[in-house]
């Protein structure tokens, strides 16, 4: 069982660091001016609302319980439907 437990953690940090090299990735292609998205559509990126996390913690019990329990789901709702917005109001 311990052996099992070393793997998933592993790969776990394997998996997060892709993501995270990815979030990197996107956040500097949008600054950079290397995507046809505005620059402050950099607010919307996973990078940042990730780091909202912590915030999304202090809310009220049961709030709490279903924002933080889909958040990394409600990360990539956020991000695309800003995008597409930016899209069809472009």
């Amino acid at each position: 069982m311990e052996e099992v437990e070393k793997f998933l953690g592993f790969q776990k940090k394997v998996a997060f660091g892709i993501q995270a090299v990815g979030f990197i990735g996107m956040a500097l292609m949008i600054v950079l001016g290397f995507t046809l998205l505005p620059r402050w559509m950099v607010v919307f990126t996973p990078l940042v609302l990730v780091l909202l996390l912590p915030l999304v913690r202090k809310l009220p019990k049961g709030l709490h319980m279903v924002i933080c329990g889909g958040w990394t789901n409600l990360i990539s709702v956020i991000y695309y439907a800003a995008v597409i917005i930016r899209v069809i109001l472009r």
